[in-house]
């Protein structure tokens, strides 16, 4: 008799397990609502710890042959089904920090020796919006700085002695307007000094030397003669001169 009673209740407690699991994967909730207007299907829900903030993910897919990785997220406040943050972000992962922090980890393409992981890692505050950076960060000065100015997304670039750090940050053309947009800063680590800085459109920028950065411009129609060196200038971070690069054959 004890037998078949515990087989009734195992079977009738199977039974109800089974339900549960039917009925929770089945379940709409009011964020899922919202989250699926704003991202359609596919997404990805994390509750916080603390169960009063969800974070809504969803992957874009990307085009053969992009390895980049596109993320779409939002979170939501559970309770008053309010959405507090929202972002899309190109080549990075999103996730939970802590119970009030998103972590959205931008992935980079060289990594220094002396970076770690923290060095790409952004942090919001999901109650009150604020950004913030891992407190280990040890480039987290010149970070600040440099966001402050020009905004994420920003490729930090050390000169050879890594006294000096160049911060660009680039838009991609578009099919109506396909030359790159770009603003740069070069900032002098020992005081966090912002010691050069500039924007312009279609090109690129990067170190020419320990103490120069030159400055490529594309140009409408290349003449007859000449190079990319007729269209770059060098700027000296520490004099403030600048010179064209073609100067340099003429030596």
């Amino acid at each position: 008799m004890n037998k078949i009673f515990i087989s009734m209740l195992l079977v009738s407690f199977m039974a109800c397990t089974s339900h549960k699991v039917s009925m929770s994967s089945t379940e709409t909730t009011p964020y899922k609502t919202i989250a699926q207007a704003k991202l359609g299907t596919g997404v990805d829900y994390i509750l916080n710890e603390d169960k009063d903030y969800v974070l809504c993910i969803k992957k874009e897919s990307t085009p053969s042959g992009n390895p980049q990785k596109s993320v779409h997220y939002l979170v939501i406040d559970v309770k008053n089904n309010d959405i507090v943050l929202q972002d899309k972000q190109e080549n990075a992962t999103v996730q939970w920090r802590d119970a009030k922090h998103i972590e959205v980890f931008h992935i980079p393409g060289v990594v220094r020796k002396d970076q770690n992981r923290n060095d790409f890692v952004t942090l919001y505050n999901v109650e009150t919006g604020e950004k913030s950076y891992p407190p280990n960060n040890q480039n987290d000065s010149y970070r600040q700085l440099a966001v402050s100015k020009l905004g994420d997304n920003l490729q930090y670039l050390p000169n050879a002695d890594g006294n000096y750090m160049l911060c660009v940050h680039e838009v991609k053309g578009t099919s109506l307007q396909p030359a790159n947009q770009i603003t740069y800063l070069v900032i002098r680590v020992s005081d966090n000094a912002i010691v050069h800085e500039s924007k312009f459109t279609g090109g690129q920028v990067g170190w020419f030397s320990k103490q120069e950065i030159e400055v490529y411009r594309t140009p409408g129609i290349m003449q007859k003669g000449e190079t990319d060196a007729n269209y770059t200038t060098l700027y000296n971070i520490v004099t403030g001169s600048k010179r064209s690069k073609a100067s340099l054959n003429s030596h």
